[in-house]
């Protein structure tokens, strides 16, 4: 948790910077799409304090006001940062058809250009650097952080793109018209491109809170190792239910047992929970298991 406090701090302060100079520059170059890249990155910042806020409060151990931990909040945040996004995304994305059925818009090209180049270049080399810095471990807290600088990456690469082609536009007469339309369409290419990654990653989060049954295969994937486990014991039936909450995943087993001989000692059914403990993922895991010889304290 210290490391991903640092890492989510340091990203909070590059992202100052790339706003502030974001903001400055578009106002001095009347430039609307750089001054909504600076605007865009502001918020960004307070995505990012919130996330440097979250981890800083997970850091904290306070198991008598949460009993079962903090891991929801990773979700919660997730869910915050991408329903910003995907608002961001949709305005960018009405503002430029509003522009296209307008005329268009005018944009400051030598100055800009040199942002959109410098703005562009520095995204890339701040998710460069979470990508080798999460290559090992990750949470979704650096997950989110990771793609939320990709997304400016590619946004500030279709800004470099939309200036270059309304450059090459301006040098031609009979392509001169088009200039005030290269920006919005670019734009409406790239938001049309992005809106799907909110999308998706509000659609997990949801998941996550409501604490839904994992899907992809890892459910199959470690149902499979528990029951090879246990595959020996005299067991009647099992039911597992299994969730994955931020970075932890949960998994509560019922064993029923309906031979009161069986499995009656504690070491055998601490041995039984070591064994099985023994055939999860290598990761923060929260695991239950009971013991039963009447199946309807299982359901």
């Amino acid at each position: 948790m210290m490391r991903e406090k640092s890492i989510l701090t340091l990203s909070a302060a590059a992202a100052v910077v790339f706003a502030l100079a974001g903001t400055i520059v578009g106002l001095l170059t009347a430039s609307q799409v750089i001054l909504f890249d600076g605007l865009y990155s502001f918020i960004s910042v307070g995505l990012s304090l919130l996330s440097v806020g979250a981890a800083a409060f997970k850091q904290k151990e306070d198991t008598r006001r949460y009993p079962f931990g903090k891991t929801m909040v990773d979700p919660l945040v997730v869910l915050i940062k991408y329903s910003v996004i995907a608002l961001l995304v949709a305005g960018s994305m009405a503002a430029a058809i509003y522009a296209l059925f307008t005329g268009g818009r005018d944009t400051a090209l030598g100055g800009a250009l040199v942002y959109a180049v410098f703005g562009a270049l520095t995204c890339a080399v701040a998710y460069s650097l979470f990508l080798k810095g999460t290559r090992r471990k990750t949470t979704p807290l650096l997950e989110a952080e990771k793609n939320q600088w990709l997304m400016d990456a590619l946004i500030s690469g279709g800004v470099v793109l939309g200036f270059f082609a309304a450059f090459v536009f301006s040098l031609l007469e009979t392509t001169a018209a088009l200039v005030p339309y290269t920006d919005p369409v670019l734009m409406l290419l790239m938001t049309a491109y992005f809106l799907p990654v909110p999308v998706r990653e509000i659609r997990r989060a949801v998941a996550q809170l409501l604490e839904q049954r994992p899907d992809g295969g890892e459910s199959e994937a470690v149902e499979d190792a528990i029951h090879r486990a246990v595959a020996d014991e005299p067991i009647d039936e099992s039911i597992i239910r299994l969730a994955h909450v931020g970075s932890t995943l949960w998994v509560e087993m019922d064993i029923i047992v309906t031979d009161p001989v069986r499995l009656q000692r504690l070491s055998e059914q601490d041995e039984l929970r070591r064994r099985i403990a023994g055939v999860l993922p290598e990761e923060d895991v929260w695991l239950t298991i009971s013991f039963t010889a009447d199946r309807k304290w299982a359901l």
